[in-house]
């Protein structure tokens, strides 16, 4: 193969409504969570704010660099990153090119 694809992100994907309780019942999203560059954080819109304030802490000890991105009725507004200092869930890769090898 002359050339070969690079992953440039890992993009997982919470849903904020029973994101905590997955947190603690699946070690998988833990996973995704540790690995992971950013979080779309799904359902916000339903969901109480002490709530998902709880579960962005729980999501930022777990990977302290993470960008999460919050999506409200299915819209994400990557201008609003919440970045820390350092589906259930989904996993999804960003592949953004190729290099020779």
């Amino acid at each position: 193969m002359q050339h070969h694809l690079y992953i440039e992100s890992v993009i997982a994907s919470v849903g904020a409504k029973n994101g905590i309780l997955q947190l603690k019942n699946n070690l998988e999203m833990v996973k995704q969570v540790t690995v992971a560059d950013k979080i779309a954080l799904t359902n916000t819109d339903i969901t109480p704010s002490e709530q998902k304030e709880e579960l962005i802490s729980r999501l930022m000890a777990i990977n302290p660099a993470i960008e999460i991105i919050e999506v409200v009725h299915g819209n994400a507004d990557a201008s609003q990153d919440r970045k820390s200092p350092k589906s259930c869930c989904s996993f999804s890769f960003h592949i953004k090119g190729y290099r020779k090898a």
